[in-house]
């Protein structure tokens, strides 16, 4: 795509957005903007919805088990990975689907370093906190830090 741009080119984003470059065209980017949206859709709410509804038979399995120790460790290890979807997610939807009249620039740039730095951050906290050595690992070096304060 090759647009002429008018005024700045600078692009007040975290990530290179295709919305945000388009915006910097002096000609009618319509299409363009109905064709990202309907990416974003498909790219977003496609994927999602099949993540959530494998979860949500996975959930009816669980609970129909009638052992309780087997039942606690399959929820405690889909929630950690429902925890990681919604990080991963939660801040794309809200950036990408949201209307542009709505769109914050700053409130952008802090999503977008929440799902592209944050979520990978955080993605092994969140499944080494399943395993008790590491638990018991976290309490003691914040039972320390905490002492000595």
């Amino acid at each position: 795509m090759y647009f002429p741009s008018c005024g700045s080119k600078e692009i007040p984003h975290f990530l290179c957005e295709v919305m945000a470059i388009l915006k910097l065209a002096c000609e009618d980017i319509s299409a363009y903007e109905k064709a990202v949206m309907m990416t974003s859709i498909t790219g977003f709410l496609i994927p999602l919805s099949l993540i959530m509804s494998s979860y949500a038979l996975i959930f009816l399995a669980v609970l129909c088990t009638n052992f309780p120790e087997a039942r606690n460790k399959a929820l405690a290890t889909g929630s950690s990975h429902l925890t990681v979807v919604i990080l991963y997610f939660g801040p794309a939807m809200l950036v990408c689907m949201k209307p542009n009249s709505h769109h914050s620039p700053k409130l952008a740039k802090v999503l977008f370093m929440l799902r592209a730095i944050l979520t990978p951050m955080m993605t092994p906290l969140i499944y080494s906190l399943r395993n008790k050595e590491v638990v018991c690992a976290w309490q003691m070096a914040l039972g320390c830090c905490l002492t000595s304060v």
